[in-house]
């Protein structure tokens, strides 16, 4: 089945603050000014798909270009994506000398190409917080704690508000699948299409084909909160904004690749989040149809999943706070 519109999803309206580069929510101000909240703030390359979930996952009270002395949090990006945000967190961090600044926020590296950028400023903070865990290339690491946090999800998917208060609810869906996007982009989202095509009913938003435009964000999580999975095919890297889009909305993310590249993505079994993994397209079909016939099973999955991103969010809080 097509989808070309979708129904809009609302949710509470927050009244915001955008600017270039300037991320403010009245929200977290209010509370900090009555003495709520610790003022804690971030600086650095705070604009991108991933600013709404830079604010809820770090906890911070606001984030803006310019780094001073106090800054809890450096958000930098990889150097291959310079930007006026880097300029201004690495000269402070050069006037720094060598005293540690507490929090570096280390995104988009989905290229795992910044060794040099981490031989040159991960010493130099407490903790890095990274997106992408690139195992291979960096597993390493021995200079201070490094942690690897979900990537998170499209800036407006919850109006500004926390992604934990719309958590979908575990249990039937009347969708087997969903996807949105160009479904033609590369071999590996045609291959999707073809092994999953029989899988019914499912929901597709292939941009790619009948032209229609993207969906906005929170329609995106209108369509993934009706289904019970959605295949995530890989990118420029395995892991992609889409699984903690699938998680939170609660669905169930798959993830197709061979057995190293899903360990070096996403770490060993034992501690891996529990999306769906297969080395195939086709074996992905037969493993959907096998956890669709236990719901049980089915239920205690999407539970997990969920209690992760739960822990993933607060024990980020806590490491920013502390």
């Amino acid at each position: 089945m097509a989808i070309n519109s979708m129904v809009r999803y609302t949710v509470p309206s927050v009244p915001r603050i955008y600017e270039i580069g300037h991320i403010v929510s009245n929200r977290y101000a209010d509370r900090r000014q009555r003495g709520m909240l610790p003022i804690l703030w971030a600086c650095g390359v705070c604009w991108g798909w991933e600013s709404d979930y830079l604010i809820e996952m770090l906890g911070v009270s606001f984030c803006e270009p310019t780094c001073a002395p106090n800054a809890t949090v450096v958000v930098m990006n990889s150097w291959h994506n310079r930007g006026r945000g880097n300029t201004f967190a690495r000269k402070q961090i050069v006037q720094n000398g060598r005293g540690k600044i507490p929090i570096l926020f280390h995104k988009s590296d989905e290229h795992c190409d910044s060794a040099a950028f981490e031989n040159e400023f991960y010493p130099r903070f407490e903790l890095v917080l990274r997106q992408y865990r690139c195992g291979r290339k960096y597993a390493a690491r021995s200079r201070g704690e490094v942690r690897v946090v979900p990537l998170g999800y499209m800036t407006n998917m919850f109006n500004g508000n926390k992604s934990t208060r719309y958590m979908g609810a575990p249990g039937h869906r009347n969708y087997v699948w969903a996807f949105a996007g160009n479904a033609q982009k590369s071999t590996d989202r045609k291959a999707m299409l073809r092994a999953l095509n029989l899988t019914r009913p499912h929901l597709l938003h292939d941009t790619g084909v009948r032209k229609a435009g993207p969906l906005a964000a929170h329609q995106v999580h209108t369509l993934y909160r009706r289904a019970v999975f959605v295949p995530s095919p890989a990118g420029a890297n395995l892991d992609c904004f889409r699984n903690s889009e699938a998680v939170i909305a609660g669905a169930v993310p798959v993830v197709v690749a061979s057995k190293g590249a899903i360990e070096n993505a996403f770490g060993p079994a034992a501690t891996r989040p529990r999306f769906l993994y297969a080395n195939s397209w086709p074996a992905a079909a037969v493993a959907m149809k096998q956890l669709l016939a236990t719901p049980a099973t089915l239920m205690t999955q999407q539970q997990i999943l969920a209690l992760w991103w739960q822990r993933q969010m607060k024990t980020s809080k806590m490491s920013v706070a502390h």
